[in-house]
């Protein structure tokens, strides 16, 4: 809100600017898009639900389409692995949440995109990773699904390397089982046993 009088324009200028550099074929790209391609390497992990803004999932994943904006799922196909992106994509920065009052106003101004996120985790499996479970816009929609699903939610599942004991007890209680660890650890693991 400080930057140029507020001129969002200039901070997405920015943003992209930094994306590009991780898009070059280096190091830092490998590192972007190396845990993407070992989701790429498992079949049942086909719905993928990101806050990143970047285009590296999608691409890792070869899909066209995005889910950034509600019309884009009239092109949902359940037969493919798909991506939905509830804060924008740099690929159309005019979606891109990134100020407070966007992020204030992402759940009304995008409703099919978050409609979408409430039909996922009331249908599907949930694995959280690399993500704190500390948004507040997710926060309350999972609240709300926990709400109105109760016991018969699906039990979803989160990986933190620093998760303690009392944390990992009050997300039990939300149906939520905590992984000490790292995903990329697990996803290595999985594969392995999967090729077996």
């Amino acid at each position: 809100d400080s930057v140029d009088g507020g001129d969002k324009r200039r901070l997405l200028q920015e943003a992209i600017e930094r994306i590009e550099m991780l898009a070059a074929p280096n190091e830092m790209n490998r590192w972007a898009t190396g845990f993407y391609k070992l989701v790429s390497m498992v079949p049942f992990f086909n719905r993928i639900v990101t806050t990143n803004w970047d285009p590296f999932c999608e691409r890792t994943l070869n899909i066209l389409v995005p889910m950034v904006e509600g019309r884009d799922l009239s092109f949902w196909n359940d037969k493919k692995k798909q991506v939905l992106k509830i804060y924008g994509c740099i690929t159309r920065p005019y979606t891109m949440v990134a100020t407070r009052e966007d992020y204030n106003n992402s759940i009304t101004s995008n409703p099919l995109i978050w409609n979408k996120l409430r039909d996922l985790m009331a249908t599907k499996l949930f694995v959280v990773i690399g993500y704190s479970m500390r948004d507040e816009n997710f926060l309350s929609v999972f609240e709300e699904i926990n709400t109105a699903l109760g016991s018969l939610k699906g039990l979803t599942y989160a990986f933190d390397p620093n998760v303690t004991d009392e944390i990992s007890t009050q997300w039990k209680a939300k149906y939520v089982q905590v992984i000490k660890g790292h995903a990329a650890g697990f996803m290595h693991e999985l594969i392995e046993k999967l090729r077996k």
